[in-house]
């Protein structure tokens, strides 16, 4: 049987990602759905995003979802207190270019567009 691992809100902490995810990617029947806000206010955006790249290059066990807070480096502007660094800006940007992220749902305009578009 499937386990399914819902997680909001990490914010830059890898001991709490560890903890709660490490014990359970050994399972081939576990699939994780990151539902955003990696990043921010914790002490390591940057080791998040390599933990998260790495789950995401194996086994399609890794959902990630867009959340406010990667939002704002889609979009082109940073508005947080303590943004990442511009390596990681484009590492999130890149995840959305290459469609390895997902918006749970998305309201556009006909004459704003908020994101770019994947080619």
């Amino acid at each position: 049987m499937a386990t399914i691992l819902i997680i909001g809100d990490v914010g830059g902490r890898t001991d709490q990602l560890a903890a709660i995810v490490d014990p359970l990617l050994g399972d081939a029947g576990t699939v994780v759905i990151q539902v955003g806000n990696l990043i921010d206010r914790g002490p390591d955006s940057t080791v998040v995003l390599a933990i998260v790249r790495e789950r995401m290059a194996g086994p399609p066990q890794w959902i990630q979802l867009v959340g406010n807070h990667e939002l704002q480096y889609l979009r082109g502007r940073r508005s947080w207190q303590d943004p990442v660094t511009a390596a990681d800006a484009d590492l999130l940007l890149s995840w959305w270019l290459r469609e390895q992220v997902r918006i749970a749902a998305a309201v556009r305009r006909a004459t704003t567009y908020w994101l770019p578009m994947p080619a």
